[in-house]
């Protein structure tokens, strides 16, 4: 296996991904470092502080037993959730995809997004963020279209 891949998977093998998921992680993973390394930041991965209120996105939180069969109550699940919002924040997580040929000044695509992320010590880490790794792939796939677009347009001028 290639060192590089093979450096990519034991991180998520390391986050918890199982074998197949950390493998095609990795891929993916290597495949946005190209575009970008070597396509000038061709792709990119930004977050927003979110808009909207959790609670008034997903409602009030029930109450529930954990892992350890202890019971939480609703008021207890709530002050949870408000506890790691203040810590790391509620974030819109966003791919975008430079669509101009000016690395001057880049005209950005919005690919894919996934809002309220909370809980996340860095919510754009694909090892932390499950989510990231889906955004990373849109993203992969669009610099792909641009680039064999381009690659098209170039020869059908020739």
């Amino acid at each position: 296996m290639h060192q590089k891949l093979q450096t990519a998977y034991t991180e998520f093998r390391k986050a918890g991904y199982r074998p197949v998921e950390s493998l095609a992680n990795a891929r993916i993973l290597l495949e946005w470092k190209g575009y970008e390394n070597e396509y000038d930041d061709f792709v990119r991965i930004i977050v927003e502080s979110e808009r909207e209120s959790y609670f008034a996105v997903y409602g009030e939180p029930e109450g529930y037993a954990d892992r350890f069969g202890r019971y939480h109550s609703p008021e207890q699940a709530k002050q949870e959730i408000i506890d790691q919002i203040e810590l790391n924040g509620c974030w819109h997580v966003i791919s975008e995809v430079n669509v101009s040929d000016d690395t001057e000044n880049p005209e950005w695509e919005m690919v894919d997004s996934i809002g309220m992320c909370v809980g996340y010590d860095d919510a754009t880490s694909p090892f932390e963020n499950c989510y990231v790794i889906d955004l990373m792939n849109a993203a992969n796939k669009r610099a792909r279209e641009i680039i064999i677009d381009s690659l098209y347009a170039d020869l059908l001028e020739v």
